[in-house]
């Protein structure tokens, strides 16, 4: 997120002839531009793909330009992102089932899978694909980085034309055999890779949990982020501190300031570009930084150029220039939420900020939460249900501290890591306890009983609040007030009376006088579950009865206890699951729905239930 234009330490360039670019667009014009990008991009009409649109394209700019007629330049952008994302979707095409054999190249870090590993790579027809590799192939996975080269044996699988994968350009899927290193990165990854390793060998004294969160932060690798700390962050409205943001990229310009100004004016920007695009592969390309990098680097681009910096006006070119580029961004979740978080603090900020009370240390980052929220809440609410109202202050109490670690990481964190670790231990102290407040931070607000807003609710509200603003009689207005509270009030999750499914594979019964609740985890349930166990509602259970002892089932029930509050665990005789007891024979449960019959299997690898009294 940005909330104004990074300042790089560039100044106009000298001279009399400095120039106002794009002085004739206001925002509002900007703005449409590059709604009309997205909007075709996201459109793709297949027609668009004809060299005669295109063509028609450039004349409508020219003529546009030549004119100073907005809306033909708008139109025209409006046609040649049709025409690119048309072009993108005709020529995603998944790839067909088959043996694959031959040489690869690594583009992604791999990642845990179960006892195997899964890393993409790029096939030498140019294709993505998501490999997945165990026992000695999933150790030569584990070793590789971006860049290398491998010789790769396996089986490609169809994926089929799925949004979240075509938004990554993989159009296959691969179970690999064997993998033999055939050559490291380039010259290209060398600083990026030095950075990274770096970075990542000063946090190998935290503790596990820290250290993951402290990558995530700072390089943006999210890897080994355990489950339940991904539930705990998304249920108190951080998740966005899980990986690194479009903010990251603001924190690299302030921490190479100095090395800036010190440069000529010619010089800044070209040094200015290779920082952001060496940091932007240090974090793997994602999408927030992409956007960020763009607008840092049309901004650094104004600055020395002496053109006019309005941050409304950079953020609306940047994501203009990115999807016109890559169209599939517009599908990316990441994107829409940096995007619209941006335009949030830029446009809604300010006017925030003039109406809250009180000095400014306090009201311009409040100001800065508020907008930002209000902005993503509807893509949050869209995509990953209710949002809680304690994510507001959530973000002011942990923003200042994400932003802190950030800051230190890009800094002391590479000097810790080459430094022998009794140093890169007392270097990171500071880091380490801001992580421990970010993570208490998150702990308290995911178990708040905070009212969670929905789609109806999010429309709702700023209609009554401008209701309330136009009321002229106080008694009225403090009746809106009251019934708003009440409103809100009534959001606040509570765990069901009735007994029913609360996500898939897990079932719920409530307790009541002298009875037990009761959570049957089945072989079914995932991490959505869990998920969707919080947004029902359930923050204590009594007795969590898990139905299979596996070391999935046993990552699960450890994710559940980041969020809600367990009691007796119970798990078959043969189970892994850290702290449940193992149930050996048959027993009921009484709980607020009925009797429950637990009862081990024969060979003690599963635990069945029954309702058996209603």
């Amino acid at each position: 997120m940005i909330s104004s234009p990074p300042d790089t330490g560039a100044r106009p360039a000298p001279g009399p002839e400095r120039t106002t670019d794009l002085a004739p667009w206001t925002e509002v014009h900007v703005l449409l531009l590059a709604v009309a990008t997205v909007a075709g991009a996201a459109a793709s009409w297949p027609p668009a793909r004809s060299p005669i649109v295109l063509a028609s394209a450039v004349l409508l700019a020219a003529v546009g330009l030549t004119a100073r007629l907005k809306p033909l330049v708008v139109g025209a952008a409006f046609l040649v992102a049709t025409h690119a994302g048309s072009s993108a979707v005709a020529g995603y095409r998944p790839l067909p089932p088959g043996p694959l054999e031959g040489t690869v190249t690594v583009v992604g870090d791999p990642r845990p899978v179960g006892s195997g590993w899964r890393i993409v790579v790029r096939l030498s027809t140019g294709d993505r694909v998501e490999a997945t590799a165990f026992g000695r192939a999933g150790a030569v996975l584990e070793r590789s980085s971006v860049g290398d080269g491998l010789a790769v044996t396996g089986r490609l699988t169809a994926v089929g034309d799925r949004p979240w994968l075509r938004a990554r350009h993989i159009t296959g899927r691969a179970s690999l055999d064997r993998v033999t290193p055939r050559s490291g990165a380039g010259a290209a990854h060398a600083v990026p890779d030095f950075v990274r390793r770096r970075i990542a060998a000063g946090a190998a004294t935290m503790s596990d949990r820290h250290r993951a969160l402290y990558l995530g932060l700072v390089i943006g690798d999210d890897r080994f982020q355990p489950l339940g700390q991904r539930l705990r962050f998304r249920a108190s409205g951080l998740s966005h501190l899980l990986a690194v943001s479009g903010q990251n990229v603001a924190f690299v310009l302030v921490v190479a300031r100095p090395f800036l100004q010190s440069l000529g004016y010619r010089s800044r920007f070209g040094a200015t570009a290779t920082i952001l695009v060496v940091f932007a592969v240090v974090t793997r390309l994602e999408p927030s930084v992409l956007r960020a990098v763009g607008a840092a680097l049309i901004a650094a681009w104004a600055t020395a150029t002496g053109r006019e910096r309005s941050g409304v006006k950079i953020l609306a070119l940047a994501v203009t220039a990115l999807v016109c580029v890559d169209p599939f961004l517009v599908h990316s979740i990441g994107f829409r939420l940096s995007v619209a978080a941006s335009a949030g603090i830029l446009v809604l900020g300010p006017a925030i900020e003039r109406r809250l009370p009180g000095p400014s240390w306090l009201t311009a980052p409040l100001a800065t939460t508020l907008a930002a929220q209000a902005a993503v809440a509807p893509l949050l609410v869209i995509h990953f249900g209710p949002v809680s109202l304690a994510s507001i202050p959530a973000n002011l109490l942990a923003g200042w501290a994400a932003a802190a670690v950030m800051t230190i990481g890009l800094t002391v964190g590479v000097v810790a890591g080459l430094s022998p670790p009794p140093v890169a231990a007392w270097l990171q102290w500071p880091a380490e306890a801001l992580l421990w407040w970010i993570e208490s931070v998150a702990a308290l607000s995911a178990r708040a009983p905070a009212p969670r807003l929905g789609v109806a609710l999010w429309l709702a509200l700023p209609a009554l609040a401008f209701a309330i603003r136009l009321v002229g009689s106080r008694s009225v207005r403090s009746a809106l007030i009251v019934g708003v509270g009440l409103l809100l009030v009534g959001t606040v999750p509570r765990a069901p009376i009735t007994p029913g499914d609360c996500g898939p594979g897990m079932r719920w019964y409530p307790g009541g006088p002298d009875r037990l609740s009761v959570l049957v985890v089945g072989s079914g349930a995932t991490d959505s579950s869990i998920g969707s166990c919080f947004d029902a509602g359930i923050r204590s259970v009594d007795v969590v009865v898990m139905q299979r002892g596996s070391a999935r089932a046993a990552r699960l029930v450890t994710g559940l206890g980041e969020v809600v509050s367990l009691g007796f665990v119970a798990a078959p005789p043969q189970h892994r699951v850290v702290g449940g007891t193992r149930q050996l024979e048959a027993v009921e449960i009484p709980t607020g729905a009925g009797s429950l019959a637990v009862t081990p299997s024969a060979d003690g690898t599963e635990l069945e239930v029954v309702l058996v009294r209603p």
